[in-house]
């Protein structure tokens, strides 16, 4: 019997375990971090037990101190949560070899699922629809892959056997670029999965993402809850949730669903699980199985009635459901809407101690969050720190309430700024609605900069979304061989993952023509797919004036004494000048980010003469270039960014280092320890990878970090201290925001 359980998360979702145990009258032992000696669930359990340091590697990913925490407790049961250890495998086992229940799927369910190729394979044999592809890993034979390419139709998408969040896929349009496509889709899944099977799909080029809720219980029962949409993601994240799917008839749920429940029946699953779908002209095709319980299954719990955590809690200790799909109806429309402790405008984490919390209320609102007022979000994990759910009669009625309910919602923080100011300053997690920045018909429009967690929430609700294929298609139709479109900070968007609707703020759409244009044409095209175009809008630049652009925006920069970086062969008037000359299509990565500035300007500082240099997320691969031409012997530039290594390695070609250059996809790559490491990456991750990047370093190495806020320098260096001696921090201003570099020597 389940009479104690350990919960095994923290967050929102460890507090709705919580409460479901509550009900059920299930005690609870909340299993937590030094950092998170104040979460709510800790405080409300009915025992604590505290297992390990703030890095999740050492905590909430610490298999046998939770095992242990079971055991000192005299639990009979751990659930899982979300993330974290919710879909691993051997987890699962070990907790059922300790004689416990694991709240969830049995261990050969979630290996069966969790390997992308076994899961087609056992779908396909299911009868769910799933994407043409090559119905297995792909080989070595160039030929074959080729032949099975055409076979599907261009385009077709690469995807990594092991992937997930995003990564690993690779879109081939054409066959000249498909071997190359597979090489680096290899690499990229090896150094993030460790597994570098990949295979390939016909890709959806508009589809949505459309996700079916599945329960099932030890006794041959399974039913379906219906389906979600959740199309609207950023960064190949969701962000915002409804249920039920806009547009999916009865007639497809039950069909789709009715599949899905005998999947669960055929692959003898247990507990709740998702099947995801990419939908496109009224045909679902499968991609993949979540086989734990979801971050959005709340809007399916509003339109169904369904507590899942409750049902997930009942089929663990042995009960059968006690509803059937006749009793399963869809009861009006919900959405929900992802609350994250970042910056919108370049969606950094942004921890801080939580001075007032005002949650919305009214009809149809529910609101599953952690934070209270006097609550510190830490920089350790996740940025989420809550989500609203809005429920009505259609899918207008809970729209309306979602927008009154992010304009009732209040978040403060304050945070305190770098420890050599001594001083503390207030920042927003969010602000009142009416003081939102108004977003035009097109859908430009900005905010300004503060701190923020649910303006960005009202401004995806009152975006009309762009369409990037659309006008690649356009402009490549009257000419056009390349196509970039920016976002207003002039940063590349990456393309978009199958069923990702890409949201957009204020584009910057730039097309290279080999030829020429009738741009009148054009113009009215992109009229037709945009909307009213604004005044200028498009400019020609004839000839190869689109390089001189470059060249122009990109003069020639010097950083400290020496080193300069300088465009194509734009000439330096300095005598003693060591300069990195950058090609206009490696152009990104220049050193006008006052984080990379730093770095270079240390460099030119240092006496490099013989040593040895890692350049740990290196972009282009501007720093590590840099260090060979002022002299070191060698460098390795590591980049879980595929591309990113192909820029560098071109940009260390056309600056004669290749030879001294080596690349590495992931930490694992990396042989050696250097005399200089710099880490030029954002704050989280160097918290999260401190053990990581200090491992590299040789003795008394010095090592620079960048990308760090000002106010988030002390917690970067706390997470070093016991390894680095710190000898300065340099700070800059830039467009608002103060950045520091720290540089220290290991001790």
């Amino acid at each position: 019997m389940l009479d104690k359980i350990v919960i095994a998360n923290r967050g929102e979702i460890a507090l709705r375990v919580l409460r479901a145990c509550r009900e059920m009258g299930i005690k609870t032992v909340a299993v937590h971090s030094t950092a998170d000696n104040n979460l709510k669930h800790v405080l409300l359990a009915d025992e604590t037990v505290c297992i390990g340091p703030p890095a999740s590697t050492e905590s909430y990913l610490n298999m046998p101190a939770i095992i242990s925490a079971a055991e000192v407790t005299d639990a009979t049961g751990i659930h899982p949560g979300y993330g974290f250890l919710s879909e691993n495998a051997d987890f699962a086992e070990r907790v059922e070899s300790s004689g416990f229940t694991f709240i969830g799927p049995k261990a050969e369910s979630i290996r069966l699922m969790g390997d992308k190729v076994s899961a087609i394979r056992a779908m396909k044999a299911a009868g769910v629809p799933c994407v043409p592809g090559s119905d297995g890993p792909l080989g070595d034979d160039p030929d074959e892959n080729m032949r099975l390419a055409r076979d599907i139709g261009y385009p077709i998408i690469i995807k990594a056997s092991g992937g997930g969040g995003g990564r690993g896929m690779r879109v081939v349009h054409a066959e000249a670029s498909l071997t190359a496509a597979i090489t680096v889709t290899k690499a990229e899944a090896r150094a993030a999965f460790g597994n570098d099977v990949v295979y390939m799909e016909k890709f959806l080029e508009k589809p949505r993402h459309v996700e079916f809720q599945l329960l099932a219980d030890t006794h041959g029962n399974a039913i379906h809850l219906a389906e979600r949409d959740c199309s609207m993601q950023r960064r190949h994240q969701k962000v915002i949730e409804e249920a039920p799917a806009p547009g999916i008839t009865e007639e497809q749920r039950q069909r789709i669903g009715e599949r899905c429940v005998n999947a669960c029946k055929e692959i003898g699953y247990r507990s709740a699980g998702t099947f995801e779908f990419l939908y496109e002209n009224d045909e679902f095709y499968f991609i993949e199985m979540n086989t734990r319980l979801q971050v959005e299954h709340p809007v399916t719990e509003m339109i169904t009635g369904v507590d899942i955590v409750r049902e997930q809690l009942r089929i663990a200790n042995g009960e059968a459901l006690d509803f059937t799909q006749d009793d399963i109806h869809v009861q009006g429309h919900a959405i929900e809407c992802r609350i994250n402790a970042e910056d919108p405008k370049n969606f950094m984490p942004s921890p801080g101690l939580v001075t007032l919390w005002h949650s919305p209320g009214g009809p149809g609102i529910r609101v599953e969050s952690h934070i209270y007022s006097g609550y510190k979000v830490p920089p350790y994990y996740d940025s989420m720190i809550g989500k609203l759910i809005a429920h009505g009669a259609d899918r207008d009625s809970a729209f309306a309430r979602m927008k009154s309910a992010l304009s009732e919602t209040v978040i403060e923080a304050s945070r305190p700024t770098c420890r050599c100011t001594r001083k503390s300053s207030s920042m927003r997690l969010s602000r009142r609605a009416e003081r939102t920045s108004i977003i035009s018909r097109n859908g430009s429009g900005w905010f300004d900069r503060s701190v923020q967690g649910v303006d960005w929430q009202q401004f995806v609700m009152n975006l009309d979304s762009l369409d990037p294929a659309a006008i690649e298609e356009i402009l490549m139709r009257y000419g056009a061989c390349s196509v970039t479109l920016s976002d207003a900070a002039d940063t590349p968007v990456l393309e978009p993952g199958p069923g990702e609707t890409p949201l957009w703020s204020e584009t910057k759409i730039t097309g290279l023509f080999e030829g020429d244009v009738d741009f009148t044409e054009l113009e009215a095209a992109l009229t037709r797919e945009l909307g009213a175009l604004p005044p200028h809008c498009i400019e020609s630049l004839a000839d190869r004036a689109w390089e001189r652009e470059w060249l122009r925006d990109f003069g020639p920069m010097r950083f400290g004494q020496r080193l300069w970086i300088a465009p194509g062969d734009s000439a330096v008037d300095q005598d003693d000048a060591v300069i990195i000359r950058l090609d206009p299509g490696l152009a990104f990565g220049t050193g006008t980010h006052a984080t990379t500035a730093l770095c270079l300007e240390w460099l030119d500082s240092l006496p490099l003469e013989g040593k040895t240099m890692l350049d740990y997320g290196c972009g282009s691969g501007v720093l590590a270039i840099a260090a060979l031409k002022l002299g070191c012997r060698a460098a390795t530039a590591m980049d879980i960014d595929p591309q990113a290594l192909i820029a560098t390695t071109g940009n260390a070609t056309n600056n004669g280092v290749a030879e001294k250059l080596a690349v590495a996809a992931a930490a694992d790559d990396i042989d050696g320890k250097f005399d200089v490491v710099i880490a030029n990456i954002l704050a989280g991750p160097l918290v999260e990878f401190a053990e990581s990047i200090t491992s590299t370093l040789g003795s008394r190495g010095m090592l620079a970090m960048s990308g760090v806020l000002c106010e988030q320098a002390h917690d970067v260096m706390k997470a070093y201290e016991p390894c680095i001696e710190f000898e300065d921090a340099v700070y800059r201003e830039q467009d608002g925001q103060t950045w520091s570099r720290l540089t220290g020597t290991r001790r």
